[in-house]
């Protein structure tokens, strides 16, 4: 049977600022998108990570746990460069299978190079040509197993520096003492579902039916981690690009209306080129913000919200720019400054908020039925804009003879009424619900998709 080694590099970001300053060497590093005290932490070093420190930490908190932390600012384009680098190294070694991040690749070992000892000497000389050519920082943990998700598991069971070595014949003794989130892809939320389908461990788990793990994950994704979990081998999925966007983490100076607003107008043309590169037409667009409002009793509750907006297939860049999702550069004038809220310079970002965010995807968009057709893989045709609906009729009362004087009901016209809602605070007091109400019933419809997933 053919294995899997997993290459997985141990604190990639902070090993290369490492690497590229020996004064950092042997010092408990962070790396930081921004620099600013109230962002988190992308990366730690494994000095800081002995402190507590890890990947999300806030920086304050950081200070508490590390006094003597040092923060660096995150360099993207060379950890990209570090990358590609280490991609050749092992592809020399190892046909590199699939890459599955910036800092980890997978490898399938075929033939004689799938025995055990034949494996251990093959990821050993990765570790070393690794080292000798990128250098003494940069060091990886290496998991061999029959498949991708318990090679992904045996590199996590040693850090830093390790090589486990996973085997039919451990299946599933070696991992049993794991918890069920060590598994790449139970996250939170997921854990919650297993724990009310009665799964607590990872014997649970294991032992689990292959009924019970389709019910906890809805659908097939049971029946292939039933299988994984046994060895079975398995190909990468065939996934088909539904959106795609850009994000920037707003530093302080920059938390304001106009430079906020200049940083949304260079995102949407970043994405648009990329759409247009690809091949894609957008049929929706979403302008999202996360922050952190300082009216919430909890200052580290964060907060976010956007706006989405659906519309034929296009590439226009200008299009995107007259979208009902761009926002405009002013605040509505039932929003506070004191709540942080509004469409212009808090719905951004800043306007007293601590932390800013900005994302910009395109996309089906998150309404879109799972059964309906992905309009971005069509092929090119002429944007049509969405014709607008004919005015509702008015209904006429029935026609009535001579000499009738009965009274005959006119039916009502039901009447829209879009407002918000703003009787009493809400957590989410920068973003508007307009609400669509009828003289004869009360129908709340949401028209914009705002607020924390």
């Amino acid at each position: 049977m053919n294995s899997i080694a997993l290459v997985d590099f141990n604190s990639f970001f902070a090993s290369v600022e490492q690497q590229d300053d020996p004064r950092l060497r042997g010092k408990p590093v962070g790396v930081l998108p921004v620099m600013a005290e109230t962002t988190c932490c992308i990366a730690a070093s494994y000095e800081a990570k002995a402190f507590g420190v890890k990947t999300g930490t806030g920086v304050r908190e950081a200070r508490k746990l590390c006094p003597g932390m040092v923060f660096i600012e995150a360099r993207h384009a060379r950890y990209v460069q570090v990358h590609k680098q280490s991609l050749q190294i092992v592809d020399r070694i190892a046909p590199v299978y699939e890459v599955l991040s910036i800092d980890e690749m997978s490898c399938e070992l075929t033939g004689r190079w799938s025995a055990p000892e034949q494996a251990t000497k093959i990821a050993q000389r990765i570790k070393a040509a690794l080292r000798a050519e990128l250098g003494d920082c940069m060091k990886v943990s290496i998991g061999i197993a029959p498949n991708t998700l318990l090679a992904k598991l045996a590199s996590n069971m040693q850090k830093p520096d390790g090589l486990v070595l996973l085997g039919m014949q451990d299946i599933p003794l070696k991992f049993l003492h794991l918890a069920p989130s060590a598994i790449n892809g139970i996250g939170p939320r997921m854990a919650k579902r297993l724990v009310c389908c009665g799964i607590h461990s990872m014997a649970d788990l294991y032992a689990a039916p292959r009924d019970l793990l389709r019910t906890a994950w809805a659908g097939k994704a049971g029946d292939e981690m039933y299988d994984m979990l046994r060895g079975m081998p398995y190909a990468p999925r065939q996934t088909t690009a539904r959106s795609l966007g850009h994000s920037h983490m707003l530093p302080p100076q920059m938390r304001n209306p106009t430079d906020a607003l200049a940083v949304l107008n260079r995102l949407t043309q970043k994405a648009a080129m990329r759409l247009r590169k690809q091949g894609f037409y957008a049929t929706a667009m979403g302008v999202h913000v996360r922050s952190e409002m300082l009216y919430h009793a909890n200052a580290q509750d964060r907060r976010s919200g956007g706006r989405d907006t659906r519309f034929g297939e296009t590439q226009d860049t200008a299009f995107f720019f007259a979208s009902p999702a761009y926002p405009v550069a002013q605040r509505p004038a039932h929003h506070s400054a004191a709540q942080g809220g509004g469409h212009g310079a808090a719905w951004l970002g800043s306007g007293g908020a601590a932390h800013g965010r900005l994302v910009w995807h395109a996309g089906p968009g998150p309404q879109q039925h799972r059964h309906a057709p992905r309009r971005t893989t069509r092929p090119a045709r002429q944007h049509c804009p969405r014709a607008k609906r004919p005015p509702h009729p008015r209904p006429q009362p029935p026609a009535r003879r001579h000499g009738q004087h009965q009274q005959v009901p006119r039916q009502k016209r039901p009447v829209l009424c879009t407002r918000p809602r703003r009787a009493r605070p809400r957590p989410y007091a920068h973003c508007v619900y307009p609400h669509t109400r009828y003289r004869n019933r009360d129908v709340s419809h949401r028209i914009m998709v705002l607020g924390q997933p």
